[in-house]
């Protein structure tokens, strides 16, 4: 807005844009009191139906005086702009506060009661909301709900009345539209999917599908695609929460899952049914109901007789269970945040009194510790460029670190003695998280898909094992005589535990069938050896669980995992504590904010307001970009000012690094499922089902489409070899290998088509390809690594970062030369390495960069336990 006033309000600065509306914060000036004023875009100003939405949006919610409904004060039009002046609000959406991860149960029953009131409050004056979402519930920061956007609203007179004749149809095209859909997909009922009449079941249906959203961290219904989200909403029954959220009580599995019967005559019938259940569940939840003793009329000497009966039998009980009934479960029974300085870490290790770990600091895995207290952490000096931590010695005198060069998979392995002291090379193998045994006259290590044992000095070594995957994580049974290790399968698809006989025998998975597919890693027995701790994989979080292994206890005990941790953090590395007690942790909730740099102001700035995105993609005349959200991988499309904004795929697929067709149409990416893998696919910038692009999952990367859209040129990962560069024919699809292109990965196209730029496997060195020649030349070397190289839009520049070195940097190298310049520094630069692409890095249509700013919590936690 240009002007500061509209009407009797002051604007004072923009709070969010969006498709049916830009939000902005005002002042009542002869209130005195704050308001948010709606306006219509200036791209739909003269639209009737837009503007009869909007009219629509102020007619529901003004008509509704109830607590948990956002207040409308007033329409207006200003200057040919329609607007709604509404009540301010502090807080955030229920999109937000879920983010990908459950609720807590006490937060679901209480929130959702409110929205429950909300709208029965609508319902018994005719109106059906429509469009129930959790971007459509305001929850502020005293915890009050508001429900939001009346703009699809009906308003149909006396209750429950069915909306007949004025149920409008809508096309294909209008249902994947930002600004024209009656509703949002993944939340439809059955009856409004098919266009069919609605009457207020419909919000309801809505309503369960956001409560399945609050009780798992995911929406009930997904797909890849349009046609596959009206598949599952019509077709499919979702997974039961408690299944995917075993903390849930059953009773609320029932309350959602009855709200989600597709059948509305099963269906929850009202709102104030559903919240009523809410209500009693909640009641029951925080009461135990004890039932008072003593029977009127009875002798003393039958009670005490009778007393005496329950005793005997209860210490029978108690001495049968102590032999024949299992122990209780461990516990987490509180937690303690140690560290506070947001760098990623990597790595835990202990000795009771600190904890050990590696972090990204100034571009370099460095070596920290922090007391188990918490406190202020503290660097460990080391000649490494980057230095893993992977294991401790036995008297906690010496830190097993892995001397990593640029991104290779490999590493040297090094004791490292602390508090100080000169590094001593263990052995001459490349290996990968190596780890000693408890007695130290073992090593085991990783190299590929295969498992070695070595000396305690890393002498001697000898494989064990030979699998199909990537072999990591290895551990030692506190005696010594078996070993689990982390394998993951060829195609990423998966990671599962196994387990070996030190001596290479009785190789076996240790949780077969226990998820299907395995998605469990990173394994740590405790120093008793009673307990094996893991973190597993779901859909919606990474959790920390413990397996009984030997307990020592007459009683019976299972052995199957135990989950000890559910949301809202996604944990990684774990370190049991030496004395049983405590279970240190690196836990992280990704969040990135797009930034870009101001040249003059020598500042990084907001970019698409901020959002939490990477891997952005620019179309060829620079007026759209695609862009794929963290944490939760959705690929989406929009203008470069953030209008028109249109999500391409779906949960539980998560896009990485997309890239749009010469023409604008389509964008290619690389897909990732849990269970299923990779999947090169193509989708239409106009939404749609994707399609795929190649035979063979995990078969290609960073996508780049020839000038005339003819072929794909990609490569495959550096770490899944063979490493080259291939061209696939997008009529015949056919694939080539690119000839000289053995060891390179990373392809990127010139805009003239001249060029192909591409890196060597380490990263270091960028090649050049000449098509007219077809021919290859050696362009540049850095001395650390060369990440995300962009061609500038005149094809004259290669911009990268260098974040490896001493002095991490944004850098450029012109064609024809051979050395690069410094363009600015990124010291301060947090970056975000939680996503499949990595420290994403580009370039505006201006050439100016772009980055993903890292905003997690990445911090280290003492768990408390209670180990039976």
């Amino acid at each position: 807005m240009n002007t500061q006033t509209i009407a009797h309000y002051r604007l004072l600065g923009k709070l969010g844009v969006g498709g049916m509306g830009e939000v902005y914060e005002a002042e009542d000036v002869r209130l005195g009191r704050r308001a948010a004023l709606k306006f219509l875009p200036d791209t739909v100003a003269n639209d009737a139906r837009a503007r009869e939405r909007f009219e629509r949006e102020a007619r529901a919610a003004s008509s509704l005086d109830h607590p948990n409904i956002c207040t409308i004060y007033e329409i207006g039009d200003y200057e040919g702009r329609m607007y709604l002046a509404m009540q301010y609000l502090e807080g955030k959406d229920l999109r937000e506060r879920i983010g990908s991860h459950a609720l807590a149960v006490d937060t679901i029953l209480e929130l959702g009661t409110q929205i429950a009131d909300a709208l029965e409050a609508a319902h018994s004056q005719g109106i059906i909301h429509r469009d129930i979402k959790p971007s459509n519930i305001f929850v502020t920061s005293r915890g009050q709900v508001k429900l939001l956007d009346f703009g699809l609203a009906k308003i149909n007179g006396p209750r429950f009345v069915v909306a007949g004749s004025d149920t409008t149809t809508f096309s294909q095209s209008e249902l994947s539209s930002p600004d024209d859909v009656m509703g949002t997909l993944a939340y439809m009922s059955p009856e409004q999917a098919l266009g069919k009449e609605l009457d207020s079941r419909s919000d309801l249906f809505s309503f369960g599908a956001v409560l399945y959203e609050m009780a798992t961290g995911v929406a009930p219904f997904s797909g890849t695609s349009t046609a596959a989200i009206f598949d599952s909403i019509l077709n499919k029954e979702p997974t039961p929460p408690i299944r995917l959220n075993p903390a849930i009580p059953e009773e609320l599995d029932h309350i959602i899952r009855k709200a989600l019967e597709k059948d509305r005559e099963i269906r929850s019938q009202s709102a104030a049914e559903i919240r009523a259940d809410l209500k009693r569940l909640k009641r029951d939840s925080s009461s135990a109901k004890i039932e008072q003793p003593g029977v009127p009329g009875r002798s003393s000497a039958r009670i005490w007789a009778g007393m005496a009966a329950v005793l005997a039998v209860l210490a029978a009980v108690t001495v049968l269970g102590w032999y024949l009934f299992p122990l209780p479960p461990p516990k987490v029974t509180g937690a303690v945040q140690l560290s506070s300085d947001g760098l990623g870490k990597i790595g835990l290790v202990t000795d009771g009194a600190r904890v050990y770990f590696s972090e990204f600091s100034e571009g370099h895995m460095v070596l920290s510790q922090i007391s188990t207290n918490g406190g202020e952490t503290s660097r460990i000096a080391t000649p490494f460029v980057n230095a893993q931590l992977d294991d401790i010695s036995a008297d906690h005198s010496e830190l097993l670190v892995s001397a990593v060069e640029g991104s290779s998979p490999s590493a040297t392995i090094w004791a490292v003695p602390v508090p100080s002291g000169s590094p001593r090379r263990l052995g001459d193998a490349d290996s990968f998280s190596p780890a000693w045994s408890p007695d130290m006259k073992k090593l085991v290590y990783g190299r590929g898909p295969e498992l070695y044992v070595a000396n305690g000095d890393g002498t001697n070594s000898r494989r064990i094992a030979s699998l199909e995957g990537k072999v990591f994580g290895a551990r030692f049974s506190p005696d010594s005589t078996v070993i689990r290790f982390t394998l993951e399968n060829p195609n990423r698809v998966s990671f599962a535990l196994w387990e070996i006989d030190v001596d290479g025998k009785h190789l076996h998975p240790v949780f077969p069938g226990w998820r299907n597919p395995p998605a469990e890693c990173c394994g740590h027995w405790s120093a008793d050896g009673r307990y094996f701790f893991f973190i597993s994989e779901t859909v919606n979080a990474v959790d920390i669980y413990a397996q009984p292994y030997r307990t020592g206890s007459l009683r019976r005990t299972s052995s199957a995992p135990v989950q000890l941790t559910t949301g809202p953090l996604s944990y990684f590395w774990i370190a049991p504590s030496t004395d049983g007690k405590k279970l240190f942790t690196q836990a992280t909730q990704p969040r990135v904010q797009l930034v870009r740099y101001d040249a003059k102001s020598r500042l990084f700035v907001p970019f698409l307001s901020g959002i939490s995105a990477t891997d952005l993609a620019f179309s060829r005349d620079g007026q759209w970009v695609a862009y794929v959200t963290v944490p939760e991988g959705t690929l989406w499309r929009s203008r470069v000012d953030g209008r028109d904004r249109l999500q391409l795929s779906y949960p539980p697929t998560r896009a990485v690094l997309p890239v749009w067709s010469p023409d604008g149409t389509r964008l290619a990416y690389e897909s990732f499922q849990l269970g299923q893998g990779w999947e090169a696919l193509s989708v239409s910038a106009q939404g749609g089902l994707s399609q795929e692009l190649l035979p063979n999952d995990g078969a290609g990367v960073d996508f780049n489409w020839s000038v005339d859209g003819s072929s794909l040129i990609f490569s495959t990962g550096p770490n899944y070899p063979p490493n080259n560069i291939r061209v696939m024919d997008l009529k015949t699809h056919e694939v080539a290998i690119l000839p000289g292109s053995d060891g390179l990965f990373s392809p990127r196209c010139s805009p003239d088509g001249r060029y192909l730029a591409a890196l060597s496997v380490n990263s270091s060195t960028l090649y050049l390809y000449e098509f007219r020649s077809q021919k290859w030349s050696k362009w540049l070397v850095e001395s650390g690594n060369i990440s995300f190289p962009t061609w500038s839009r005149d094809s004259q520049y290669i911009y990268f970062d260098n974040f490896l070195t001493d002095h991490p940097a944004a850098r450029r190298v012109k064609l024809g030369e051979t050395k690069s310049e410094e363009l600015f520094s990124l010291a301060q630069l947090h970056r975000h390495s939680g996503t499949p692409s990595g420290t994403w890095g580009g370039l505006a249509p201006d050439d100016s960069r772009l980055y993903a700013q890292d905003l997690s919590v990445q911090e280290i936690y003492a768990l408390e336990l209670r180990l039976p």
